[in-house]
């Protein structure tokens, strides 16, 4: 009646029981009351390479917006940092805990309370461990929160109380890289502090792409400051990247997983044209030459003879490389030495080249490039190695300590499910000669490689549909991201916009952050803390588990507490909190062996030395697969696969600005930044009869995606890219419609490390 009276302009007669309501301060004309808009130093606990501390403008219990804090350290920001309100405060969080109720990928659910959700779960970890064993329990590896206080540490946590899980050991990032650095160095640190690389005469970015995906906050401070000073920059990679664009002088494209075969020819150059430091090799290295190789070994299986062909009739000259790799043999020539006249040259590697099928051999050439000239402890040279040098200590994770011995690559975690008959020792399992049984619970939090980051979305699809394998996928996200879809419950979590952290950086480098939250939690959002807790006390475990510290608040403050009975220079925890950053007193500044070359310490290897020839990979008898020194090897659907007559595109992934791995694909505001597509060199898409902006099909035997083409001769001809981090989107037909790069990659691991082989893949492309 009022409504109809208030469109026909009758006269609104009120009521007395309408005038008796109270009627809003605004109607009344009254003043009302706003809340101070107010600012807080937040980190973002996403595994982001630039670890940078941002103020958050909140009013109101509402983000209005994110900005970087240079108030202390020359933190810029980044499209992603900048834009965290349209990333985490959108309709689509999570709001309530549920349970699957029809098949899995069907997206049936049913609402749950806390209560239930963590009787069934406590049930499912008691039902599992005494049906089956503490082996068929699994938290999965990694977490999108790379903070000091995170779920998948407080689960391993409770189930060490129930008697362990099944373990993984290495990580998808940099297996291959760290690996080799121990097997060659005996230590997985090999970089230097920011501002020694200014001392480099040539640099060198490997695969190494730190514009779009920041490696760290001040390392492309220090790349700018090497070019304003005049120092060459050369960038080798398949694609004309950011980086290209703003820091290089040089672009070498090169296919994807022929690195080695570039780096023997690099060697070669150098040995033959006697620019090698030879007495760097005499003093510290094993294996380059016949003169210095373990004793009981056939000499001429050293590095050098391999390189001048005196075993298989194959010299690694520049010709011989360039039909694998791609650049020209004049270009290979004329940068091997103009690196050996560098002093020093600097060589960056990225980590793209080691997730390869060929990782390990790339890794290795790196290091042996390195050595051959003499940069190996050096300030402005370096180690081929990993590039951070981690010299300082930060807040460690909650305490566990897993009784259940068994451990496997974490790669292999689809295997552990559906083909577990088949993972004994040469599959990388250590504590036992093989698996005792299957996994039959998984702990997916905060993680997106129990799908959408794992290699073949279409075959662990296939594991999680099984019947008989997979009993409960736990998982604790944000949103409902594709893995929910196959997840049996779905637990509503909090972001860092809501919950305390301490951060460190993910290079490492001198300082750690604090994350102070900027907001109250909404609907029935919880830190694992809170669920896992309930866990505990349903299992009998709550006192032990919690070891006085009731939230995850109080072990934060214990952390940190614990960390500042060693480090003196730590502030009270509170006055951390308030300046949210700790920063490390400098010190001498550090080179990674230094140590090692100046004062004459032995490297941590059997030998003492640097291995390039390597004992331990020798006795495994497996030349051809796991060769005792670097040098090119063929690879799974690599360069020279005979399977290219069918799919001849070599396709690769690529880091993008606007996520970090998966997390902020479902940001809108960021689809302007770098919309899903597949990089198509020109004359590869002419010949397919594709336009720029075409829908097309990507595919290969596993399985085919949808998107648009960018054609572009910012990419090497042979080749195609699709960014990583794409959510798997598929479409009624059950292809994917968004670009999803792990819908075709191969879950072949790598000879030795049984590590992530992501960027070698053979594809084509086609026009819809």
């Amino acid at each position: 009646d009022l409504l109809k009276a208030f469109v026909s302009g009758d006269e609104i007669q009120i009521c007395e029981s309408c005038e008796a309501l109270e009627m809003p301060a605004v109607c009344r004309g009254e003043e009302i009351s706003v809340e101070e808009l107010k600012y807080y130093k937040i980190c973002n606990c996403n595994d982001c390479g630039a670890k940078c501390q941002m103020l958050a403008k909140v009013q109101e219990n509402c983000l209005l917006g994110t900005e970087p804090n240079k108030e202390i350290r020359p933190f810029t920001g980044c499209p992603r940092g900048r834009s965290y309100r349209y990333t985490f405060m959108t309709a689509d969080r999570l709001r309530y805990p549920m349970e699957r109720r029809g098949k899995r990928g069907e997206g049936l659910f049913r609402r749950l309370s806390w209560e239930e959700t963590a009787q069934k779960i406590a049930e499912e970890i008691r039902s599992t461990g005494e049906r089956f064993g503490p082996g068929s329990r699994y938290v999965a590896n990694a977490s999108g929160v790379s903070a000091s206080v995170r779920g998948d540490k407080f689960i391993r946590r409770l189930m060490d109380f129930e008697g362990g899980y099944l373990d993984s050991y290495n990580f998808y990032s940099a297996t291959c890289l760290a690996d080799m650095m121990e097997l060659t160095y005996g230590d997985t640190i090999g970089g230097m502090d920011i501002d020694e690389h200014l001392k480099a005469e040539l640099v060198i970015l490997w695969g190494h792409n730190p514009v779009d995906n920041q490696y760290g906050p001040f390392h492309n401070h220090m790349l700018t400051r090497i070019k304003e000073q005049g120092t060459p920059i050369v960038v080798i990679d398949p694609r004309v990247s950011e980086t290209v664009l703003t820091l290089a002088d040089e672009w070498i494209p090169i296919k994807p997983s022929s690195d080695p075969a570039m780096l023997d020819a690099m060697c070669y150059v150098i040995w033959r044209e006697g620019l090698q430091d030879q007495e760097f090799m005499d003093k510290f290295c094993v294996g380059f030459d016949e003169a210095h190789m373990p004793e009981g070994v056939d000499p001429s299986l050293c590095y050098r003879a391999y390189l001048f062909g005196e075993k298989d009739g194959i010299v690694k000259t520049p010709q011989w490389a360039e039909e694998i790799c791609g650049v020209p043999a004049e270009k290979i020539e004329d940068l091997a030495i103009r690196f050996a006249k560098a002093k020093p040259g600097c060589l960056m590697p990225g980590l793209g080249p080691q997730r390869t099928g060929c990782g390990e051999q790339t890794a290795r050439g790196f290091m042996a490039l390195c050595c051959l000239c003499g940069t190996v402890g050096k300030a402005g040279g370096g180690s081929g190695g990993t590039l951070w040098p981690y010299r300082y200590p930060t807040v460690s994770q909650p305490e566990y300590n897993n009784p259940y011995p068994v451990t496997f690559p974490s790669f292999l975690w689809t295997r552990t499910v559906d083909q577990p008959e088949i993972m004994d020792k040469s599959m990388g399992v250590r504590g036992a000669d093989k698996l005792e049984t299957g996994v039959k619970l998984i702990f997916s939090l905060a993680n997106g490689q129990s799908l959408n980051q794992h290699s073949n979305i279409n075959e662990t699809i296939r594991m999680y549909q099984n019947p008989n394998g997979l009993e409960m996928l736990v998982f604790s996200n944000i949103f409902m991201t594709p893995a929910a879809w196959y997840a049996d419950m779905v637990l509503p979590a909090k972001s860092f916009l809501e919950q305390d952290n301490i951060v460190p950086p993910w290079d490492p480098s001198d300082y750690f952050l604090c994350n102070n939250h900027c907001m109250d939690g909404l609907f029935e959002w919880q830190f694992e803390f809170d669920w896992i807790n309930r866990c505990a006390d349903i299992l009998g475990h709550g006192e032990e588990f919690r070891a006085g510290k009731e939230t995850a608040d109080e072990w934060l403050e214990y952390l940190y507490n614990k960390l500042a009975t060693e480090e003196p220079s730590l502030k009270p925890y509170n006055e951390f909190k308030e300046r949210a950053i700790h920063i490390y007193p400098k010190d001498k500044p550090f080179v990674a062996f230094e140590e090692n070359i100046k004062e004459g310490k032995p490297f941590n290897t059997p030998s003492g030395k640097i291995e390039i020839f390597s004992m331990r990979l020798y006795d495994m008898g497996d030349p051809i697969n796991i060769p005792p020194i670097p040098g090119y090897i063929d690879s799974y659907e690599g360069p020279r696969d005979p399977k290219k007559a069918e799919y001849p595109l070599q396709l690769f992934a690529y880091h993008t600005r606007r996520r970090a791995h998966s997390i902020g694909d479902n940001n809108v505001l960021l689809e302007e930044v770098d919309p899903p597509r597949v990089w198509v060199n020109a004359k590869d898409a002419e010949a397919r009869g594709i336009a720029n902006g075409d829908r097309v099909e990507v595919f290969n035997e596993r399985g085919v995606v949808r998107t648009n083409a960018y054609v572009s001769e910012r990419i090497m001809q042979g080749t195609i890219a699709l960014s990583e981090g794409v959510w798997y989107k598929p479409g009624k037909d059950g292809i994917d419609e968004r670009g999803c790069i792990n819908v075709l990659t191969h879950t072949v691991p790598t000879p030795y490390s049984h590590a992530n082989p992501q960027h070698t893949n053979l594809a084509d492309v086609r026009k819809i």
